[in-house]
């Protein structure tokens, strides 16, 4: 069952929420002097345009069918205005292009502060958030639905608002040329704006279809290439082409939907305005006939209504784009709001420039979900200086207890305690920075060895670098590479190796100097040839430092001054290896489980 906190994708909301519309443009109050200028724009080109009309009706009335005026007078009359038509469509144009680019330029440093301050807020959520949402549609908040809120920019500000000027300003005109045949053409105004209504139900009701199945052909496409392995090496090809097929025949036939809707819209609407037309043509052509109106008051009548009508359907052909956009906004608002559940306490978090390396868990009891504790009034203290095995079966509690270390999140009950202080009276900054991890499933960014190993830390010097890595014999394939250090990453390191990619791990740790060393499972991956390379390392790594190791290899577990086995969220045993094998308890056991040839050929060569 998805979480409560996943958002819904299909999921319509408002069509025009006010309250989010003001969030958006919150984001463009820096830029007043913008908004000001793109305004004038605006509002100068939109008064150039209803000028056109009536400079048509002035040659007409004035010069091309006033027959008392000499024929080079009229002809004269006529360039001149067509002259002025000109360079007032001239310094529309201008306009229209200022308002455009200045509109365009405030929404993308708008966007630039929105979709920025969305990647800061990801990266300080805490974990718990990324474990009930899926990467994908987080990195849609950032990438598609920021662009959807500039579409909204360059269409409602740029659009919308030019063709709310335009119909009220047709309004406006036509009923100062002619109050009475502009009541004419507002007669079926109201079929026009029923019409729109309907369309935007129907409309709305097959852009959720769209969406839907879009959505969906976006997730099942994102799943099968990320388990290509497991498709092709199980043979599910023809399956999941077959389902997505099926989806995509859904999406296919939504899309069929929404043409048909604006198939039948777009000409019903044309019907309404040459109904509106010709009644103002007939109207207006009586009173011609009895000389109470001009052939020119005719003209711009016929070219207004295009101008009161036109606004209507776009902006109805836009509720698409609007809608889009409006939920777009929502998700990204909704995940601005978001609040980490692990957060610094400001009033007791302590400067801790220097660590010891003591950790303690005094009775701590932890869950990810209040319905199951993975850990169980676990304590156990572990010396500066000193090396702790964590074992147990899969699923007791022991990568928790790393989690709960780091502060990745919280106990339910209980405290975790490092020199002997609540990690919670820690600065995070303070708490990783003396503490290292490196994990089973080695994470490598696509960017050069050295910054996968410095990370960017400007106080790892060049020399600390290059000895990490050869503390840790990494330096002896990274210098094989075509640029060295210098050699930039594929994606997760996809051109490495695993037991590369530990290596790198392993010397991002040493050159970060922590007092507190974990290493997860950390061998795993790594080939016998491998590890025998990198286990001096660690143990120098592991010198002068507290480590706790989730161990995977019997080699790794022997060395270390403890051994703690967990077992369904309890500890059940502590010992040294030799302790622990000699009780022929739990530890034992699992050791014969997990290291059973090791052991053998152990007691062979004993």
């Amino acid at each position: 069952m998805p979480h409560e906190n996943i958002h819904n994708e299909e999921n319509l909301g408002k069509v025009y929420d006010w309250k989010l519309m003001k969030k958006v443009l919150r984001y463009i109050l820096p830029y007043k002097k913008l908004f000001v200028l793109a305004t004038v724009f605006l509002l100068l080109s939109s008064a150039l345009q209803l000028l056109v009309p009536y400079f048509f009706k002035l040659g007409i009335d004035k010069y091309i069918d006033d027959k008392t005026i000499p024929d080079d007078s009229r002809i004269s009359g006529v360039m001149y205005l067509a002259i002025i038509i000109v360079a007032v469509l001239f310094i529309k144009t201008i306009c229209e292009y200022g308002h455009v680019i200045v509109t365009q330029i405030m929404g993308q440093r708008a966007m630039l502060i929105l979709r920025t301050q969305t990647f800061e807020h990801l990266n300080k959520l805490s974990l718990s958030y990324f474990d009930k949402n899926p990467v994908g549609r987080l990195v849609t908040r950032v990438t598609n639905d920021v662009e959807a809120i500039n579409e909204m920019f360059s269409t409602i500000l740029v659009a919308s608002l030019k063709d709310i000027l335009m119909f009220f300003g047709s309004i406006v005109v036509l009923l100062m040329l002619d109050w009475r045949l502009a009541l004419i053409s507002f007669s079926l105004l109201p079929v026009f704006l029923i019409v729109a209504m309907i369309f935007k139900k129907k409309v709305r009701r097959v852009f959720r279809d769209i969406r839907k199945y879009l959505a969906r052909l976006n997730a099942m496409l994102t799943e099968d290439i990320s388990g290509v392995k497991i498709i092709q090496a199980f043979r599910q090809e023809k399956r999941r082409r077959e389902d997505y097929y099926k989806t995509n025949l859904n999406y296919y036939n939504a899309g069929i939907k929404q043409l048909v809707v604006f198939g039948i819209f777009r000409p019903l609407i044309d019907v309404i305005t040459s109904v509106s037309t010709a009644l103002v043509i007939v109207f207006a052509g009586i009173s011609i006939m009895h000389s109470t109106m001009s052939i020119g008051t005719l003209v711009a009548f016929l070219l207004y209504i295009g101008y009161m009508f036109g606004p209507v359907v776009n902006m109805t052909q836009r509720f698409n784009i609007i809608q889009s956009s409006m939920a777009a906004a929502e998700r990204i608002f909704n995940l601005l709001n978001e609040k980490p559940e692990i957060q610094e306490n400001i009033s007791t978090a302590g400067s801790h420039s220097e660590s010891k390396g003591l950790v303690e868990f005094e009775n701590v009891t932890f869950g990810y979900t209040e319905e199951t504790d993975v850990l169980k009034n676990v304590s156990f203290k572990i010396e500066p200086g000193k090396s702790v095995a964590i074992v147990g079966p899969t699923g007791a509690g022991k990568t928790s207890i790393i989690n709960l270390i780091c502060r990745f999140y919280d106990t339910n009950s209980g405290i975790v305690k490092l020199d002997n202080s609540d990690v919670k009276n820690w600065k995070f900054e303070d708490l990783r920075k003396h503490v290292a991890i490196v994990l089973q499933d080695a994470f490598v960014f696509s960017r050069n060895v050295a910054d996968n190993i410095t990370l960017g830390d400007e106080n790892i010097s060049n020399e600390k670098l290059m000895h990490a890595a050869k503390m840790v014999q990494a330096d002896s394939f990274i210098n094989k590479l075509n640029d060295g250090f210098d050699e930039i990453m594929a994606e997760r390191g996809a051109t490495l190796s695993a037991g590369q990619r530990q290596l790198i791990c392993f010397a991002r740790a040493l050159a970060h100097d922590p007092k507190v060393l974990i290493l997860d499972e950390a061998t795993s991956n790594v080939d016998p040839a491998t590890e025998s390379l990198i286990q001096n390392a660690i143990e120098t790594l592991m010198k002068g430092r507290t480590s706790i190791i989730i161990a995977h290899r019997l080699n790794t577990i022997k060395k270390v001054d403890e051994i703690i086995v967990l077992d369904n969220g309890q500890i059940l045993e502590r010992g040294s290896h030799e302790k622990l094998f000699a009780q022929k308890g739990i530890y034992y056991n699992l050791c014969l489980m997990q290291y059973g040839k090791e052991i053998e050929s152990e007691t062979v060569t004993t």
